[in-house]
């Protein structure tokens, strides 16, 4: 996630064409890289001047803890609080540990946020429930003009 640059979706993120490092990253683990991400890839961010590095092992199969976090250049361990939220100060928001797939909480409203899918499926019945207040609309209009 990088603030202040172009909003397009990127595939992955070459720093070399970026204006600025982003500020939160999150890297899925896979297997064969696992390793890497846990030490040089960190140490890379960090150079790069990313704040905020987290890792999550979609698999649960790595030795390693299934998500974590760190707040750099301190290289400071992010952990969960009294509720299992891993709170990111980049983001503002945490990622809620207990919900599968992971999810984002905001303390603001106090809640997860809804997940892709969650949020199609209230676009679609909102999208029905509209048309189906247009025509309720236009047939009360027509019922007062009368």
């Amino acid at each position: 996630m990088a603030f202040g640059v172009e909003d397009r979706l990127r595939g992955i993120c070459k720093m070399s064409e970026e204006p600025k490092a982003p500020g939160f990253v999150l890297e899925t683990l896979p297997p064969s890289t696992f390793r890497n991400d846990f030490g040089r890839k960190r140490r890379q961010h960090r150079q790069l001047g990313v704040r905020e590095y987290w890792i999550h092992d979609s698999s649960g199969d790595l030795p390693v803890p299934r998500l974590a976090g760190w707040r750099l250049p301190a290289n400071e361990a992010i952990r969960p609080d009294e509720d299992g939220r891993m709170p990111s100060a980049v983001l503002g928001l945490a990622l809620c540990l207990r919900y599968r797939p992971r999810r984002f909480y905001d303390p603001e409203v106090r809640r997860c946020l809804p997940s892709q899918e969650e949020e199609a499926a209230q676009r679609r019945r909102e999208a029905a429930e509209g048309g189906s207040a247009a025509a309720h609309a236009e047939a009360r209009n027509a019922e007062l003009e009368a």
